[in-house]
């Protein structure tokens, strides 16, 4: 999948989750016959794309399951740092708020009485 990821997704648009019979031309046009066929084999043995049929530039192929979750989620994600910065800021300024306004109530009622 590392070397077509373009190619899976464009498979998923053209299959919608059967087989589906697909030439060359609409598959992808820019890319040489020869490299789209080993593609193709490529990503049928790697499990992502079920293949039918090929012959002379025309494939039957669906997307396996292992495709349609390739495609979800191409990368694994980044586990995400420890950036609470902003948090602190936020529950800082809540704080200094809270106390603002109990200081001017105090101001302002005269104290407990």
């Amino acid at each position: 999948m590392k070397a077509y990821p373009e190619l899976l997704c464009r498979i998923g648009e053209l299959c919608g989750g059967g087989y589906t019979v697909v030439e060359a031309a609409e598959l992808a046009p820019e890319m040489p016959r020869a490299d789209l066929e080993e593609a193709v084999s490529a990503l049928a043995s790697e499990g992502l794309v079920s293949l039918s049929y090929a012959e002379d530039g025309v494939w039957c192929l669906a997307l396996t399951e292992e495709g349609k979750g390739a495609l979800l989620c191409p990368e694994p994600h980044k586990e995400r740092k420890r950036g609470g910065g902003r948090a602190v800021l936020l529950a800082l300024a809540a704080f200094l708020g809270g106390f603002a306004g109990a200081a001017l109530a105090v101001l302002l009622l005269g104290g407990a009485a």
